[in-house]
């Protein structure tokens, strides 16, 4: 499985969190946040499920030493839809609040920036097992799959029986109009973006969180972060 991290160092300065770094990192170091104002190893928060935190839409990560990061799953999402395996992001703020014209602004500096693709000597890691946990009445469900497509059932009254089918492809990139069509395709009716957007960057952000194992299926209805962290918890037994 080759990896990727990000061709060099870019700078984005959000509205409301202050300015991000993304730097380069090793092959398999995984995504880390660098909290600027506290420093040394204190201040390096891992970006995996076992740290991770459910802030209702969004996810929290907390290190063994207490340091918070808070609403990553942007920030997750836009390193997931690039591509981008390992990085180091320095952040001098404890909570990332990162509108959608900050997504859509991270996305287009990542993807001009480039990834450059790391060796790898290790296996390519999948999901072992089906598992499934109860999500307000009905299941979701973590699959291995052939590469990553995430299908999320959504309730809305504007679909037809209640329900939309959003079907996020890796495979495609964000479109020249912006906004939330990076890859989204809405199934069986029309859907408001703002719930399509929320829902998408939970399991973008939860599947980042799981390192190696890009080829993930996550199906869910009204998928939450916390849906999704009982699912990870689940496959990691």
């Amino acid at each position: 499985m080759t990896q990727s991290t990000i061709m060099r160092r870019v700078t984005y300065r959000t509205r409301d969190a202050g300015v991000i770094s993304i730097c380069p990192a090793d092959v398999n170091s995984g995504i880390r946040f660098a909290r600027r104002d506290i420093g040394g190893e204190d201040g390096v928060v891992p970006a995996d499920w076992r740290h991770a935190r459910s802030a209702g839409d969004d996810l929290d990560l907390v290190n063994e030493a207490g340091v918070r990061v808070g609403k990553v799953s942007r920030v997750l999402a836009a390193l997931k839809v690039c591509g981008i395996n390992n990085a180091v992001i320095e952040v001098g703020a404890e909570t990332l609040d990162i509108d959608s014209a900050d997504f859509d602004g991270l996305l287009g500096v990542l993807e001009k920036c480039g990834c450059l693709r790391q060796a790898d000597d290790c296996c390519g890691v999948t999901l072992g097992k089906c598992a499934a946990v109860e999500a307000g009445g009905s299941s979701a469900v973590a699959l291995p799959a052939a590469r990553l497509i995430v299908e999320l059932f959504v309730e809305s009254e504007l679909c037809e029986g209640g329900w939309c089918l959003v079907v996020f492809d890796e495979q495609l990139k964000s479109g020249a109009a912006g906004g939330y069509d990076f890859g989204i395709h809405v199934k069986g009716g029309r859907l408001p973006r703002e719930l399509v957007y929320r829902q998408m960057l939970s399991a973008l952000g939860l599947l980042a969180l799981r390192g190696l194992c890009g080829d993930m299926q996550l199906r869910g209805v009204n998928f939450t972060p916390a849906v999704g962290l009982k699912l990870l918890k689940l496959v990691d037994r």
